[in-house]
């Protein structure tokens, strides 16, 4: 499993049709490649905190591959 990081979100966050949410994130792969990139979560408020934390921070925040 790799480790993604959310260096921007873009916009969002947006409610899928299948009630999950999702941000749309500059994130970096693996290789160093930054591609705009739709994360899910599954509630609105844990999307809406990915939001907060990275408007307070300089740092990335890691993710696992899988919500991508």
């Amino acid at each position: 499993m790799s480790i993604l990081k959310i260096h921007k979100i873009i916009e969002g966050p947006f409610e899928t049709d299948n009630n999950m949410w999702y941000n749309l994130c500059l994130v970096e792969f693996p290789d160093g490649d930054l591609i705009h990139q739709e994360v899910l979560y599954p509630t609105m408020d844990e999307a809406y905190e990915d939001i907060k934390t990275l408007s307070k921070q300089i740092n990335p925040i890691e993710i696992n591959a899988i919500n991508v």
